[in-house]
């Protein structure tokens, strides 16, 4: 585990080309993402809610965070996330993606950038904790002291 403060640049000041949110069934993973998702700024997307199954483009300005919910459930999924990736490239938006694990998302076939940070819920059902992994750095927070840098990737 090393200091938040140590790691790639990518993590202080400016923002990775992706997130990935990771867990295990029944951490939290899905809750954490509604709750980062403000339908104001973000589009989630999700094939096993009731709205937004698959991707489009957002029909309001403003939008800064495009979500994926349940990667390994979409069809055609690295083609959605592809157009996804263009489309907050050419926006200035946040990718995040969530799974539950990174290699769930590689088998969709899915090409994750170097810089991809992520957010790994671990510890217990109903007390999961908050790893920030990057590269192979990473540091273990509790959700008090994971939320303000949450916040402050989001923002």
């Amino acid at each position: 585990m090393t200091n938040l403060n140590k790691l790639d640049p990518h993590f202080r000041g400016k923002k990775p080309a992706c997130f990935l949110l990771t867990g295990p069934t029944a951490y939290g993973k899905s809750t954490l993402l509604a709750l980062l998702a403000d339908p104001k700024v973000a589009l989630l997307v999700d094939p096993l809610g009731s709205k937004n199954r698959t991707w489009s483009e957002p029909e309001h300005i403003g939008v800064r965070l495009i979500a994926f919910d349940h990667v390994a459930y979409l069809p055609n999924a690295a083609e959605q996330v592809e157009a996804a990736a263009r489309w907050c490239a050419r926006h200035n938006a946040t990718l995040l993606l969530c799974e539950q694990t990174r290699s769930v998302i590689e088998e969709r076939g899915i090409m994750l950038p170097d810089n991809v940070v992520e957010l790994h819920l671990c510890g217990t059902v109903g007390q999961a904790d908050i790893e920030f992994r990057q590269g192979t750095h990473a540091q273990r927070l509790t959700p008090l002291q994971a939320r303000p840098r949450i916040e402050a990737l989001f923002a």
